[in-house]
């Protein structure tokens, strides 16, 4: 993989989301029935497909198997507890980008906690929790992350994966914290080594947001239903300055938890490294490829439908 086949990767997963809408739209009443949790699973294979078509042909471009193409290296035990940490510490600050994004439009995953709280924990877990971080770490940090770094600075391949991993949640809720985690997630690929890092911040995110609304929501089946949305601006921007300040107090304390991983594996030299770009790599505007571009308009497009209507 490189920054072009990344953005032609980008480019397959959004027409694969609107032929999937279309094909929604053409058998809406159908649709209507099948269940929340299928309705997952089926939006992360559309992910999923492209990963693996692009998989195999970079496997069979470089002669690499599939864990090198998706750059998944071994990490030591104690970097997993370390990210483990390090997603708790990350989890104030992507509240606080939800909160910011609320202000704008609804909260997406709370909207739909009634269906999902019918399925038994561990089913959600096992989708929510495990499978979706996966599917989509490989696809952003494995194969968009990895192939813009071979070709451009870490900062930039960085901000470039968070926002393509904001941007294929096609709706602005999502769009707004999944970008912000989406830089501290692809920066702990960078630190440590190993897209095994992103993904276990993933999952530990995932699964602690998603027990959270379970167990609020079984103490208090009318929470997110009638208290929740009576909760308006005022009470938003009352709320976000405390959030702000915890956010930003726990992500200091997440870099630090980072900068301890990455010594841990021998690599604390690559966070001095952020701005360099790779020899021969590509700088300003070059890494925009058209592909990309195209890919950015058309979810941009989508969000602003989904808002209008």
């Amino acid at each position: 993989m490189n920054y072009k086949k990344a953005g032609w990767l980008f480019l397959s997963i959004v027409l694969l989301h609107l032929l999937a809408a279309l094909a929604a739209s053409l058998f809406s009443e159908s649709y209507s029935k099948v269940a929340v949790a299928v309705r997952a699973i089926m939006g992360e294979m559309i992910v999923l497909i492209p990963v693996i078509v692009f998989t195999v042909m970079a496997c069979r471009t470089t002669g690499e198997g599939p864990a090198k193409v998706l750059g998944f290296k071994k990490i030591r035990i104690g970097t997993v507890f370390l990210m483990v940490l390090y997603g708790l510490l990350i989890i104030p600050i992507t509240l606080f980008l939800n909160m910011v994004s609320m202000l704008f439009t609804e909260n997406v995953v709370t909207s739909s906690i009634d269906q999902v709280s019918a399925y038994p924990v561990v089913a959600v877990m096992l989708v929510a929790g495990l499978y979706g971080p996966l599917v989509e770490e490989m696809c952003c940090r494995g194969l968009i992350f990895g192939g813009l770094r071979k070709n451009m600075s870490a900062i930039a391949a960085i901000l470039l994966s968070a926002l393509s991993f904001g941007l294929i949640h096609l709706n602005l809720n999502q769009f707004v914290y999944a970008t912000g985690m989406g830089i501290f997630v692809a920066l702990a690929v960078e630190a440590v080594g190993s897209v095994w890092a992103s993904f276990i911040v993933h999952m530990v995110i995932n699964t602690e947001q998603m027990l959270l609304m379970l167990l609020v929501n079984k103490v208090s089946p009318d929470f997110y239903s009638e208290v929740a949305p009576e909760f308006g601006r005022k009470e938003l921007l009352m709320a976000i300055p405390i959030y702000l300040f915890v956010g930003g107090f726990c992500a200091s304390l997440a870099i630090g938890v980072l900068a301890w991983a990455s010594h841990h594996e021998g690599r604390l030299e690559v966070l001095s490294r952020l701005k360099e770009t790779p020899e021969g790599g590509v700088r300003g505007k070059a890494v925009l490829t058209i592909p990309y571009m195209i890919a950015v308009v058309l979810c941009i497009v989508i969000i602003v439908y989904e808002e209008l209507h």
